[in-house]
């Protein structure tokens, strides 16, 4: 007899969360989520002019806009689920809490919504 123990069971509805969040459309707030379509066609753009011609403080800019635009970090975390492209991911399974850090420590991005929240909730 298999025992899945309290660990099982947040995984089981861990797994089924986001399987229904994905059947839908945006899970994202409103807000969010036309900031990440933003940031989305900037960075398409930005490929496409070549992505060596950009500076890492230009690439960092259009992370801004989600950063402020999301309610929290679960909001950008929605967004980024649903706009994989806009982080460079061609799916959604590559977006995870690990990278909220690594934009946090970008310069000046400590006073955003999100990285606030992450911070406050001692996640950073």
């Amino acid at each position: 007899m298999k025992r899945w123990g309290i660990l099982g069971g947040i995984s089981t509805v861990a797994v089924t969360l986001t399987t229904l969040t994905g059947c839908g459309g945006p899970s994202a707030s409103s807000k969010c989520n036309d900031a990440f379509q933003t940031m989305e066609a900037k960075a398409d753009l930005m490929y496409a002019a070549s992505a060596a011609a950009y500076t890492d403080e230009q690439w960092n800019a259009i992370e801004f806009g989600p950063l402020n635009a999301c309610k929290d970090f679960g909001d950008w975390l929605d967004g980024a689920k649903d706009h994989p492209g806009a982080l460079g991911f061609t799916h959604s399974d590559a977006i995870d809490i690990e990278l909220l850090p690594i934009r946090c420590s970008m310069t000046g991005a400590m006073s955003t919504t999100v990285c606030l929240d992450m911070d406050n909730l001692g996640l950073l």
